[in-house]
């Protein structure tokens, strides 16, 4: 017996004496879209929904983000994507998952061939949960957009020889003599050490730079016509391999002397399905190692996660993001 087919008189009464989300989990086969964003479901009501989703024929998408579901609710949600083949978008972000619930749902993957995205920003992923992700991607050949963000930005590339390098701005010029090229000799590839394939371009989606009072990475300044004007594609990518600037224009007379010792940030766009970005500076020193960020007055020293470079060769895998 369901809700469609008993008399509506008394679906009313059942539904009154119901909460909202009792009548969800009992809304089998009748929902396409499931929204319980910001919802503090817990652990328990996790379950109840896992369960009602488990054969559930209708929903293609739920969102669960901000919902405290844990590790205990991404196991239950995981068991359920093994039998489930109708939901393709899934949505975890900010929900005190550790590698524990990602080894839950990586292990679901290798089962689960209907869903095709799955978000799990500000979830503690680890190295541990990385390989687990890593693994399971080897064998799904259907998810093809993952978002996996741990609480630290990392950067997948870098730059071959100085690793993290200091380039020179070419000074300001009144007429277009014609973009500049920063890294000659020094190719962009894996901050892992190895080389972008043959025909693995980047082309860059944007520069910043690191301001420790902001505790973030910016794209605008004030130039000296004291207007806060953007500079996110001054700096780009493009060619396989290669960082240029483009001609720097009359009011960034002062562009060079502001970045100078910045860290710097180039956003990468590569077309072997990796979504990533790599660190340098400016009229400062060269280094062999990553850069330290300042957090909260704690330096981090930023290190690349291994799980990044195991994505590399995955056929199927076309979207990886990364912050």
């Amino acid at each position: 017996m369901s809700f469609l087919t008993i008399p509506v008189e008394l679906v009313y009464r059942i539904l009154d004496q119901q909460n909202d989300f009792t009548i969800l989990c009992s809304m089998r086969n009748t929902l396409i879209l499931v929204n319980l964003q910001s919802n503090k479901i817990g652990t328990v009501k996790a379950q109840c929904l896992a369960d009602a989703l488990r054969y559930n024929t209708t929903v293609i998408t739920l969102n669960l983000r901000f919902t405290q579901t844990g590790d205990v609710g991404a196991k239950h949600l995981a068991d359920t994507s093994r039998k489930n083949t109708t939901l393709t978008k899934l949505y975890l972000e900010k929900n005190e998952i550790g590698y524990v619930g990602i080894q839950y749902l990586a292990t679901a993957l290798q089962y689960n061939m209907a869903l095709i995205s799955l978000n799990l920003n500000g979830t503690q992923i680890e190295n541990i949960g990385a390989q687990h992700l890593a693994d399971s991607l080897r064998i799904n050949t259907v998810l093809h957009t993952l978002f996996p963000c741990n609480h630290i930005t990392e950067c997948i590339y870098a730059f071959t020889d100085p690793f993290y390098p200091s380039f020179t701005l070419p000074p300001p010029q009144p007429n277009s003599p014609g973009d500049v090229q920063l890294n000659k000799n020094n190719p962009i590839r894996f901050a892992n050490g190895s080389n972008l394939a043959a025909g693995q371009g980047c082309n860059s989606r944007g520069f910043s730079y690191y301001e420790p009072s902001q505790e973030g990475f910016l794209t605008t300044y004030i130039d000296s016509n004291e207007q806060n004007t953007s500079i996110t594609d001054i700096i780009y990518a493009t060619k396989h391999d290669q960082l240029f600037a483009r001609t720097i224009q009359s009011n960034h007379a002062y562009l060079a002397s502001y970045l100078a010792g910045k860290l710097l940030k180039i956003e990468l766009d590569c077309n072997n399905g990796l979504l990533g970005c790599a660190y340098f500076t400016v009229g400062g020193e060269s280094s062999s190692s990553l850069p330290t960020i300042v957090t909260n007055g704690i330096p981090k020293t930023q290190t690349t996660l291994s799980f990044m470079m195991l994505f590399v060769g995955v056929v199927s895998f076309t979207n990886v993001f990364i912050q």
